[in-house]
């Protein structure tokens, strides 16, 4: 669905000061400014096309604020929206968490997601257990 125009203009508003106070690295100020705009959606929110992109930006900074699992409940939140949204980020963001969490089986479904989506270009991680992974469940099998 789409928004009044009227509603769009304030969370598109309330998004702009947040990416705002993150070039600011005043992550927690970001945050309530998504969560402002999060709640200036109709309800429910997943409904609207927009909130798969705000879900996945949430989630974006609450990994730069290393917390980690409210992180995961956005990109969850953004690969499941309405819209249907197809962004191989989000899966590789969700892959990511899963992996770090120890949960190889949904990190490798993810991932693999991500992959097939066009996303070769996103497993840019340079963590060596990252890498290892990525070559024994990713590049092999996809």
């Amino acid at each position: 669905m789409h928004l009044p125009e009227e509603t769009f203009q304030i969370i598109a508003s309330l998004t702009n000061r947040a990416k705002i106070e993150m070039a600011r690295n005043d992550y927690p100020r970001a945050l309530e400014f998504f969560q402002k705009a999060e709640h200036s959606f109709p309800q429910p929110a997943d409904n609207y096309t927009g909130a798969c992109f705000l879900f996945y930006s949430t989630g974006e900074l609450l990994l730069q604020m290393q917390r980690t699992d409210e992180a995961l409940g956005y990109f969850t939140r953004a690969a499941a929206c309405a819209d249907e949204l197809t962004d191989a980020k989000i899966y590789y963001q969700l892959g990511l968490i899963h992996l770090h969490n120890g949960n190889t089986t949904e990190a490798k479904q993810q991932l693999l997601k991500a992959y097939g989506m066009g996303g070769e270009t996103l497993f840019t991680s340079k963590a060596d257990s990252d890498v290892d992974f990525f070559s024994k469940h990713i590049f092999q099998t996809a």
